[in-house]
């Protein structure tokens, strides 16, 4: 006969659970403050733009779309020989998502810098995923914005999509392990329920050269390789785009984020433009019906043959050098288009 297990015994696995924790977030602790502080590619971008002789009055945030798809230069002279001179930079990093967007906005509203007069952010419909912790030089920006309400939010998108479940719990192990890292920063003076990250580049601190001699272009010189691959999925796209989307709560989720941003940024009087990239994947009413105006749409390849075309692509998802200017002066040429609607 087996007798049932003492109160005793459940209660010291419980206290070797406990022990287990603490210990592993003294050794974080430890480490992380043997740990030289260096500052991701976020952090230099950030420190570029607050402290910038000459402010930015545009600024573009997005993922690696905007980061080698946006050129300052072309953008700029579009607007300077319209006769509205400005000053733009580009704020795309790899695998930008809404919750990071926000974290990165919120830091240059509460620092000195003059804030922007116009904020383009590209939409993208995805809150982060395992892929993201993976393909991304350096991740610690992917841990940075896991905060409770960001990691919920996560959380939520992934878990309401019509991914395979593996898929899905997949993703969400890595949102709650980005938070759990979050959680041994408790020692450095963060709230952890309100994460703002490691605090802006100092003056004498150096920004990496590519940074600074681009203002955060990324070039991409070469040509689209597979050209006969990228045909096929074009074909796939447009005949995909041409069915009724179906609504998708992950897609709903994503955009309730995006327009969180939008709400913030409008609130301290800053001009918000919706950025829609022209990337092969067809976007849903869910999206469509809560992003709030204006919204620059791209992804329409019968409307824009050229962003589409071979010719202005490195690869299937991302500009080279001709198509990145190319798009950069159709995003200026629309901006006064809105603007001269919106004064009439």
């Amino acid at each position: 006969m087996t007798e049932p297990r003492s109160v005793s015994s459940g209660s010291s696995r419980w206290l070797l659970v406990l022990l287990f924790a603490m210990g592993f977030s003294a050794a974080a602790m430890v480490f992380r403050n043997l740990t030289p502080a260096r500052h991701s590619y976020v952090e230099q971008k950030l420190g570029r733009v607050i402290q910038a002789s000459e402010p930015f009055d545009v600024l573009f945030l997005g993922s690696s779309h905007i980061n080698s798809g946006f050129d300052p230069a072309a953008f700029d002279a579009e607007m300077a020989a319209a006769g509205f001179p400005t000053h733009s930079y580009n704020f795309g990093v790899a695998a930008m998502t809404p919750p990071m967007i926000g974290q990165i906005l919120e830091r240059i509203l509460e620092s000195d810098a003059p804030l922007p007069r116009t904020l383009f952010l590209e939409f993208h419909w995805n809150l982060g995923s395992a892929e993201d912790a993976s393909q991304v030089p350096a991740t610690e920006y992917f841990i940075s914005w896991h905060d409770a309400t960001a990691t919920l939010a996560a959380l939520a998108a992934q878990l309401l999509t019509f991914d395979q479940p593996w898929y899905r719990m997949q993703r969400a192990g890595v949102h709650l392990s980005a938070f759990a890292a979050q959680l041994t920063a408790f020692h450095q003076g963060r709230k952890w329920w309100r994460h703002r990250g490691p605090a802006p580049l100092r003056p004498n601190e150096v920004v990496s050269e590519k940074i600074a001699m681009a203002d955060g272009y990324f070039k991409r010189n070469s040509f689209l390789r597979d050209r006969e691959k990228y045909s096929s999925l074009l074909s796939a796209f447009e005949a995909e785009r041409a069915q009724p989307q179906p609504w998708n709560a992950g897609d709903y989720a994503r955009a309730l984020c995006h327009e969180a941003v939008v709400r913030e940024a409008r609130a301290h009087g800053i001009e918000v433009v919706t950025v829609i990239f022209p990337i092969l994947e067809p976007l849903g009413p869910a999206v469509l019906d809560t992003l709030s105006e204006p919204v620059f749409r791209f992804d329409d390849p019968q409307q824009y043959p050229n962003l589409y075309g071979a010719d202005y692509r490195w690869n299937t998802g991302h500009f080279n050098v001709t198509g990145a200017a190319h798009f950069s002066r159709l995003l200026a040429r629309q901006l006064l288009e809105w603007r001269s609607r919106d004064l009439h």
